[in-house]
């Protein structure tokens, strides 16, 4: 059982809903759609809330060149861009030196209705208790704002994988063929939609990541805690790490973690709450991710 995202895992540039001409600085060239920050982050200076974003571009940049250049920005919060890009952050703009290239970040309004998330791959055939998901490339929307985009990739990647069927109290809504709501609880508004759109499956990156790995089992927290900013709620939790921290190095350090509730960890590691991370470098590229287990 395998499951692919389309897109990168904090954001997405999305088809649609071009940014209006009066919020396109002089000379900028509005980008269609919107780009997905899936949680709150900064490039240096520059703060950028969760949600939907417009995109201008200046010189020679192009918008799909925009959106893959601030996705790699958003991974250098301290502001230190490489290729000789810096934060204007009073104007909302990241520039390259004195040329005339240049990315204008705006708000987008807030959508109507039920909120789109990238596209998702079922590589294979596959089913979540008694639920058929045939394998092709699949549309998913948010019910609400109570999740976010990659809460409901977590949670589909894990049902996707869990042989036992859905876990207590999800519920699956079958409205057609590979046409599935599910909520968590018959009458709750936190959930998603998936529809299958297209047979194909090819593009976009595995989930977790290519680099990333899902611990296996899940690590049991017996109390409500806390380290620090980060809330870490009584029941099973994954584990999941990257840039060649192991899993057992992984679980040592989240238990001596669980001892430190004011969140000073032993050096080099540092908690970035807001994605319930915890790194061992400045660049956050190795580390692991701590995630809840709905289990029932």
């Amino acid at each position: 059982m395998v499951f692919a995202l389309l897109g990168a895992a904090c954001l997405l540039l999305l088809a649609r809903a071009p940014l209006a001409s009066a919020q396109v600085p002089d000379g900028f060239r509005a980008c269609p759609g919107t780009f997905h920050v899936l949680h709150e982050d900064r490039i240096g200076a520059l703060r950028l809330s969760a949600g939907q974003h417009r995109l201008a571009v200046n010189g020679a940049v192009t918008c799909p060149r925009a959106a893959t250049l601030l996705a790699g920005f958003l991974e250098d919060w301290d502001g230190r861009l490489p290729g000789g890009w810096r934060v204007n952050a009073a104007d909302r703009e990241i520039v390259r030196g004195t040329s005339e290239d240049a990315i204008a970040i705006g708000d987008a309004p807030a959508p109507s209705g039920a909120t789109a998330c990238p596209q998702f791959s079922v590589l294979n055939d596959d089913r979540i208790g008694a639920v058929r998901l045939q394998s092709g490339r699949y549309t998913m929307r948010l019910l609400s704002r109570r999740l976010d985009c990659a809460q409901a990739a977590r949670e589909l990647h894990d049902f996707l994988f869990d042989t036992n069927g859905l876990p207590s109290p999800w519920v699956a809504e079958v409205a057609a063929a590979n046409d599935v709501t599910f909520r968590r609880g018959a009458a709750s508004a936190y959930g998603f939609r998936v529809r299958r759109a297209f047979a194909a499956t090819q593009g976009g990156g595995r989930y977790p990541v290519a680099g990333q790995t899902r611990c296996p089992g899940t690590f049991l927290v017996q109390n409500p805690n806390r380290i620090g900013a980060l809330r870490v709620p009584k029941g099973m939790h994954h584990l999941t790490t990257f840039g060649g921290v192991t899993c057992p190095q992984a679980v040592d350090a989240f238990k001596v973690f669980l001892g430190r509730p004011a969140g000073d960890l032993p050096a080099p590691w540092r908690l970035r709450a807001a994605t319930a991370s915890f790194v061992r470098d400045a660049r956050g590229t190795r580390g692991f991710r701590v995630d809840r287990a709905y289990t029932g």
